[in-house]
């Protein structure tokens, strides 16, 4: 992740980082839970976003690493993922043991190098998305732990909280 976007940190802020980020100042933190943002009420990713401006004000370079880090995560999510999938479809198959490993691998290599993901890094806003992304991970793989022993635990915590909210 470090060698495709190292890059990224050379840039400063663009577009929608104008727009978002003087707002964020003067929101108050009660309101980000009780009011939208631009017409959007997403409660979860507006307080990552006011916490890292808070922290970080107005570093651009912060926000490259944050946004770097959580891309990182979600790829090695990814990866986890893969590999749960794969061991599952081959767990009879000795012969295709390789596949649990490289397969998933080779994925979120790909994943990671694909140039469209460049938003997640490049945008400093971006962290919302990849705090939705990181998010329905976690719920997909509290999903697959729920296939695996139906504990209705983890069918609750498979439910993507940010449909709900």
């Amino acid at each position: 992740c470090t060698f495709c976007y190292s890059n990224s940190f050379m840039n400063g802020f663009i577009m929608d980082d104008y727009i978002l980020l003087p707002e964020l100042k003067s929101l108050k933190w009660g309101a980000i839970f009780t009011s939208g943002l631009n017409g959007f009420y997403r409660p979860i990713g507006n307080s990552f976003i006011k916490l890292i401006y808070s922290l970080l004000g107005l570093n651009s370079i912060g926000y490259h690493v944050v946004n770097l880090f959580l891309f990182f995560i979600i790829c090695m999510l990814f990866l986890f993922i893969g590999r749960r999938l794969y061991a599952m479809a081959y767990s009879d198959d000795k012969d295709s043991l390789a596949l649990t490993y490289w397969g998933p691998f080779i994925a979120a290599v790909l994943y990671c190098v694909h140039p469209i993901n460049n938003m997640i890094v490049n945008y400093k806003t971006a962290s919302m998305l990849a705090v939705f992304i990181i998010c329905m991970q976690i719920s997909f793989i509290a999903f697959l732990k729920y296939t695996e022993n139906y504990k209705k635990v983890f069918y609750l915590l498979s439910i993507d909280r940010k449909s709900v909210v």
